[in-house]
């Protein structure tokens, strides 16, 4: 679970998304909110997940202070809920709810234009992300918890064989039993090419390359996710980079930022030598590459 947000408050006077999704079938919920308080938060959690779908086994949040709260503990209790948290500044640790962020966020952003309220959007962008083949487990997230694909207006007529509704819940329970299984594996196999990945651009970073950083917060949820392009100064053994930013050299750590591909720069000059980077000093000469 994560909050998104403050947002620009709507109509309803929703700011924030409570961003709900099972780790297995990626299914994921969108559900706005007009605050992030404790109870705010656990209401939802109850009324829109927990009342529709059960309790689930475990969560997994940040140390947002909704979720760390007395009221949250004491949900946790009565449903009998394992609780963990993911490290700050570290959205690798909940990574897969921060994509599905973005891939709502983006879904969102298409009709922002035409459609200011984007708290009317919400159950829609969720409804597009439950129903789009997912990579890392080869389904799509509504197929694995409904056992059947989601009909669409394009969607053929569903077939129905079954003779009672025993046959019917068997088929069912023996399809949802297999297509788990094989998304499981999937997604084991998923994760180790994202680590052969993640090992690869550990060394992929050079003395010179353009990046983009991510940005960390940003006060409108719809602005650009990254900023720069930035020219790396030098790369730690640590996993780290030390980037040229406003006359001052900054560290960033590898998952921060993503090579820059074809964009431009203006390159920056040395103007002083020191042993320390931050104290190192940077002026444009006006001239890109």
């Amino acid at each position: 679970m994560d909050i998104v947000g403050p947002l620009k408050k709507t109509k309803r006077q929703n700011k924030y998304i409570l961003s709900i999704q099972d780790l297995l079938t990626k299914y994921s919920l969108a559900i706005p909110l007009p605050d992030q308080s404790a109870a705010r938060v656990a209401e939802a959690f109850v009324t829109r997940f927990i009342c529709i779908f059960g309790a689930p086994k475990s969560i997994l949040t940040d140390n947002g202070n909704c979720f760390i709260s007395g009221i949250m503990k004491c949900c946790a209790r009565m449903f009998k809920i394992k609780r963990f948290r993911s490290t700050a500044y570290h959205p690798q640790t909940n990574g897969s709810v921060e994509r599905s962020h973005h891939i709502s966020t983006e879904y969102i952003k298409q009709s922002l234009d035409e459609f200011t309220e984007w708290d009317k959007l919400t159950d829609l962008a969720s409804f597009a992300y439950n129903t789009s083949y997912h990579e890392s487990t080869g389904y799509t997230p509504h197929q694995l918890i409904f056992g059947a694909l989601a009909i669409l207006p394009t969607s053929q007529p569903p077939k129905i064989n079954h003779r009672t509704f025993q046959d019917y819940l068997t088929d069912l329970y023996l399809r949802l039993e297999s297509d788990r299984k094989i998304a499981a594996s999937n997604l084991k196999a998923s994760k180790e090419r994202q680590k052969q990945y993640y090992d690869r651009r550990l060394n992929e970073q050079n003395f010179g390359d353009k990046v983009f950083i991510i940005k960390r917060r940003t006060a409108n949820k719809w602005d650009d996710h990254y900023e720069g392009p930035y020219r790396i100064h030098e790369v730690t053994n640590n996993q780290n980079v030390i980037l040229g930013i406003k006359r001052r050299l900054m560290r960033y750590h590898i998952n921060e930022v993503r090579i820059a591909r074809g964009k431009r720069i203006h390159i920056l000059r040395k103007t002083s030598q020191t042993q320390n980077a931050h104290d190192y000093s940077y002026e444009y000469d006006g001239s890109s590459s």
